[in-house]
């Protein structure tokens, strides 16, 4: 019981709005924040899905209304009690709609790889439990990042699958909880390289920090289930993207959002329902970013 415990208050914790991809940064191809990292058994399996969209954003000449859904697969190992290993393969659809015409594609993002380290973590017995997490991840220029319109224009990075460069990531986690409440903050760093086109994602710094609780434990289907509600608030800081050799200012840009999340664990598992809205963008964003995000995910201890 002591380690679904652990598994279900590091896993409901441990959540980094990339999870939720960012739009800024090039949708979630590019955005490598971590998800869920449950330390329980010595694998997990995650799915996680998000929807999202971009009403009347100009294109050129074009008024478009786009369209994305993201599936990101991660696997998860733990080398020791400290020490896991993590790999991610984001598959994107998109869908781009401008006057009577629609044009769609999916593919695969860019692959990413992690390796995480528990810093320090206070005893079970303790009242306020406490911990500390750092890790690395490296995106690699898998997914396509030259993908053009049917008059054969390229179309903006932002709506490509891929970079088409090597990008990465330094994070951290921090958790302090006892047996009813708990708060948490992560974030990291993210530097990107430059593609064949002499394109460039700004480097970017993301910051969260939330509250969550839980229920009583029930009854569910013969098993012991739990129901977890969880609350934050995120900022967001981008550097200015540099694209196709057009000369841009180096401006921060930021954006700032919430997110409420319900999780339901039952025996190995939690799936997860949660919900992003943007509160504030500054003037300085030159790329749309969505008001609205929605997704699920599971996640599985093998």
């Amino acid at each position: 019981m002591k380690n679904i415990q652990f598994f279900v208050l590091f896993m409901l914790t441990m959540k980094i709005h990339s999870s939720l991809a960012c739009d800024a940064c090039g949708g979630g191809s590019s955005g490598a924040w971590n998800g869920w990292i449950p330390q329980f058994g010595k694998s997990q399996f995650q799915l996680r899905n998000e929807w999202r969209r971009n009403l009347g954003v100009g294109i050129g000449s074009l008024m478009t209304d786009q369209y994305f859904f993201q599936t990101d697969m991660t696997m998860r190992y733990f080398v020791s009690e400290k020490w896991m290993l993590q790999a991610t393969v984001p598959m994107r659809r998109t869908v781009l709609q401008y006057g009577d015409s629609t044009l769609k594609w999916i593919g695969m993002g860019d692959f990413r790889l992690g390796l995480n380290r528990i810093l320090f973590r206070t005893n079970e017995d303790a009242v306020w439990k406490g911990m500390l997490l750092a890790g690395l991840q490296w995106q690699m220029p898998t997914g396509k990042f030259m993908r053009r319109d049917g008059e054969k224009i390229m179309l903006p990075l932002y709506l490509q699958n891929g970079t088409g460069a090597q990008s990465i990531l330094a994070q951290y986690y921090a958790l302090l909880s006892n047996s009813s409440i708990g708060f948490w903050s992560s974030g990291g760093f993210q530097a990107f390289g430059e593609n064949e086109l002499h394109a460039q994602w700004g480097n970017r710094w993301q910051s969260q920090l939330g509250v969550f609780s839980h229920t009583s434990k029930f009854n569910a289907f013969g098993d012991v289930g739990q129901i977890w509600g969880m609350f934050s608030t995120q900022y967001e800081q981008n550097m200015a993207l540099r694209e196709f050799n057009a000369s841009v200012k180096n401006t921060a840009a930021y954006a700032i959002s919430i997110q409420a999340q319900c999780d339901v664990y039952w025996k190995k598992g939690v799936l997860s329902f949660f919900g992003t809205k943007v509160l504030r963008v500054s003037d300085q964003l030159a790329i749309p970013i969505s008001g609205w995000r929605v997704g699920t995910s599971l996640t599985l201890a093998i």
